[in-house]
């Protein structure tokens, strides 16, 4: 492209004269050659000595070039188009540039275009000028059409801060509205069509006919610090969740999560817990693991009945438990619907009797309180911490745990009659109750009764109380043989029981009491020391059996100052026995009984009639104490059992019958005794009027037995020549078999009144050794031995054993012969040293009492 020389223009009009300027200043030379190169040529032409020679300067740049008029825009800047110079967009007006305007109002005026540039460099400037950007120190200002100058905002806090700061509170809230909301056509749900009624002037506003929602990140979860204002409050969204902070002020209890919602709106009820309604939704609570008292506001204020049965109830629904995690005072009863527990051992006072009341079957467990009743005097029913309610049928698998009752009762009693209550626990629990100073009147005052009920377990519970009537008793519905107690496991206890004999509030009655066809009971490893209670462990049916029974009792330390064990000793059951056809098996084994105080026990400590399976084996009966009378004490009487074996027991200090086996019957009714065992006993009285082993009848008829053993028994007393070790009366026995009995009595056995078919008395020992503590040893019993005389060892050398001969001649033959010989004599005096040595050792042995002779 040809460019306009603009070196030549302005050489041609620096030397030319003002009136050929003005001849020219519309002429324009140019070269007829299109190329620069040409132009070029025709620039460079004149000389100096020509230049004041104006025709021929003229003659010299005309020279082979055409002219034309140049006549461009006035005031515009030309450029050349490739043919032609022509104006183009830059304008000046003498001071100032413009493109695209001739009024340019700033010194370059860029007019309705575009700048691009890599940088643009401002110098300090403290003018304010209108629409202009300028800066001044270190700050970019902007200024608008009045000239008012603004900084700009630099992306960084000190700047955000600043504006936040600049703002009015009337801004601040204009512009917290276009934080906060959002225009909305739809309601919490995101379905149904916003309307007035559902503006709440919060959540959701109306300006003019636009509605809009408040927004919150999704994230945050708003806190709230009481239910009253939680009531107050609306979600800012479907589902939005919150956490509750406190019931009647923040921090009363433990936060719970609340999530709002819309739906159910009309159906669903504030139960002032775990449904909170606002004014236009429902706050549901998201309880874990436990509804507490404290989350219905149960631990003060008023409706305490009202607010503990609605928050049972709703652990019920959700299958959690209700924590009691404050204490509570009750005036009235409380209706129990769920498991309940307390994580921070509360205690529940009661008032007047007050309990709670167990009032569905799908509770399993009551766990960690602490329970305790305000006796009242005036009445004779001491309060009751746990009841069951009457309605209540098909309890099962419920469990009392790690709980505390201080003065106050537990009554499990099955009311209805066509159902059982199935695995009944009360486990880890302690008491300590005081009814010393209560009437024990009709209501008894049982620490805890149980009626009705299958599979029983009462373990490792620690017990103390004074002024009961029992410590439990256990029974069936309404005499009801069908629907008896039974399946009862005692075990691991720890009880120490006060009993009363006050003339006017009563005498105490058992520790525990086996009632109206109880059955199948296990007691084992239990401590229990009683006073003034007629007996530990009793079964006073009086129902007739019409299935079987079992008793183990095993492994238990018992003291006490009166009887301790009595089964089936009723008189009331005389005219029952015919009809019966359930039997009775009982096993006394490896326990400890003890006798303190000074009371005398008349019917044994342990007491056990009508039973047709009897082993009483391994115990140890101790007097510690005196007896007042001339009674003495009885450590085992036992009445018209079938089969009874009496076997390794151990007994001391005794001043009466230490076993006594009687007819307590007028009428036998065919219950015969089958077979009767004394077997390895020890016993030993502290007084001289004692027969230890008797067998007689108390009533009209002898006793009827099959066959009675009395074996390896050992018995001593001070010394009386008038009661014997061992005494058999007024009895029909077809065999007696005494064996191998040792006593320090002068008469050791006497019969008087019976008709024995056959007897068996033998190897017995009736002398004064009263060191004697086991009879002498047999080829059948163990027993005492003496150790036999010492007897020298073998010396002859050991036989050798003979080589095969090798001989191949007479003479090797000859000597290999009498090297034989030599060994065969020491063999014969090895054998005869033996055989003197062992007859030796026989005949000690015999001597001795180790080898029977």
């Amino acid at each position: 492209m040809n460019k306009p020389n603009t070196a030549f223009n302005q050489f041609q009009n620096d030397n030319l004269s003002t009136e050929d300027q003005d001849k020219t200043d519309t002429s324009v030379l140019l070269s007829n050659q299109t190329d620069a190169d040409s132009l070029n040529t025709i620039t460079a032409q004149p000389d100096a000595s020509n230049l004041n020679d104006e025709e021929g300067v003229r003659g010299k740049m005309t020279s082979g070039v055409t002219t034309t008029t140049l006549n461009p825009a006035s005031d515009y800047l030309v450029y050349w188009d490739g043919n032609d110079f022509a104006a183009s967009g830059v304008y000046y007006d003498g001071v100032k540039y413009g493109i695209d305007t001739t009024t340019p109002s700033e010194m370059f005026h860029l007019n309705n275009g575009r700048l691009r540039t890599k940088a643009v460099v401002f110098d300090e400037n403290t003018e304010t000028l209108p629409h202009q950007i300028t800066i001044n120190n270190e700050r970019f200002y902007g200024t608008d059409l009045n000239a008012t100058a603004r900084t700009f905002m630099y992306r960084d806090f000190a700047d955000y801060k600043a504006l936040l700061g600049s703002l009015t509170n009337a801004q601040k809230i204009d512009l917290q509205f276009d934080f906060d909301y959002l225009e909305t056509g739809v309601w919490y749900d995101g379905i149904t069509p916003m309307t007035p009624g559902r503006v709440d002037d919060n959540i959701f506003i109306q300006k003019g006919n636009k509605y809009f929602q408040k927004t919150i990140s999704r994230d945050i979860l708003i806190k709230i610090g009481t239910v009253s204002e939680l009531r107050q409050t609306n979600a800012y969204y479907e589902g939005q969740e919150a956490l509750l902070l406190g019931y009647y002020v923040s921090g009363d209890k433990s936060p719970v999560v609340y999530k709002f919602t819309v739906a159910d709106y009309s159906t669903l009820v504030d139960d002032e817990g775990s449904i909170i309604k606002t004014s236009k939704g429902s706050w549901i609570a998201q309880f874990n693991d436990s509804v507490t008292i404290k989350d219905y506001g149960a631990h003060s204020g008023t409706n305490i009945r009202s607010k503990l049965e609605t928050a049972s109830k709703k652990a019920r629904d959700l299958r959690l438990v209700l924590d009691i995690n404050s204490d509570l005072n009750l005036t009235e009863s409380i209706n129990i619907y769920s498991d309940i527990v307390s994580t921070n051992r509360a205690k529940v006072y009661n008032v007047a009797n007050i309990n709670f009341v167990l009032a569905d079957n799908s509770i399993k467990r009551i766990s960690g309180i602490e329970f305790t009743g305000n006796l009242d005097s005036s009445t004779d029913g001491a309060p009751v911490a746990l009841q069951v309610k009457s309605t209540l049928s098909n309890l099962e698998n419920f469990t009392i745990d790690h709980c505390t009752f201080k003065n106050c009762r537990v009554k499990l009693n099955n009311q209805q009659t066509d159902s059982l209550y199935k695995n009944i626990k009360f486990v880890n629990n302690v008491a300590d109750v005081d009814f010393s100073t209560l009437p024990i009147g009709n209501t008894q005052n049982d620490f805890i009764t149980i009626h009705g009920s299958e599979f029983i377990q009462f373990s490792k519970n620690k017990i103390t109380s004074k002024g009961v009537n029992r410590v439990g008793k256990l029974q069936s519905i309404a005499n009801n043989a069908n629907l008896n107690t039974s399946r009862v496991i005692i075990s691991d206890n720890e009880i120490n029981s006060i009993g009363t004999t006050d003339a006017e509030l009563g005498q105490s009655r058992q520790i525990f009491d086996f009632f109206d066809l109880s059955r199948d009971i296990i007691i084992k490893n239990n401590f229990i020391k009683a006073t003034n209670h007629t007996s530990f462990f009793e079964d006073k049916s009086l129902e007739n059996l019409v299935f079987d029974k079992t008793y183990l009792i095993e492994g238990n330390v018992f003291e006490n100052d009166v009887d301790i064990i009595s089964i089936r000793s009723n008189a009331g059951r005389e005219g029952k026995l015919p009809e019966e056809i359930g039997k009775t098996f009982v096993k006394i084994v490896d326990n400890t009984f003890i006798k303190s105080g000074n009371n005398t026990i008349e019917q044994g400590f342990v007491e056990v009639s009508f039973v047709d399976d009897l082993l009483v084996k391994g115990n140890s009966f101790v007097n510690k104490g005196t007896a007042t009378s001339g009674l003495g004490i009885y450590g085992l009487y036992m009445r018209n059992n079938i089969n009874s074996n009496i076997s390794e027991n151990y007994a001391v200090n005794f001043t009466f019958y230490c076993v006594l086996v009687g007819s307590y019957l007028e009428k036998n009714y065919n219950r015969n005794a089958e077979n009767l065992f004394f077997k390895d006993n020890y016993f030993k009285s502290n007084a001289v009027a004692v027969n230890h082993i008797s067998i007689t009848k108390s009533g009209t008829h002898s006793l009827i037995f099959n066959v009675i053993n009395i074996l390896n028994n050992y018995g001593s007393y001070p010394g009386n020549t008038n009661y014997r070790f061992i005494r058999i009366a007024n009895s029909v026995v077809n065999l007696v078999r005494i064996i191998n009995n040792t006593s320090d009595y002068t008469i050791g056995y006497t019969n008087t009144g019976n008709t024995i078919t056959k007897s068996i008395i033998h190897s017995n020992s009736w002398t004064t050794q009263d060191s004697v503590l086991f009879p002498s040893a047999t080829t059948a019993v163990y027993g005492l031995v003496k150790q036999s005389a010492v007897i020298a060892n073998v010396v002859s050398a050991n036989a050798v054993n003979h080589n095969d001969s090798t001989a191949t001649d007479i003479a090797g033959i000859i000597t290999d012969l009498n090297d034989l010989i030599s060994k065969f004599n020491a063999v014969v005096t090895l054998v005869n040293e033996t055989k003197n040595q062992l007859n030796a050792s026989f005949a000690a042995n015999r001597t001795s009492g180790q080898q029977a002779t």
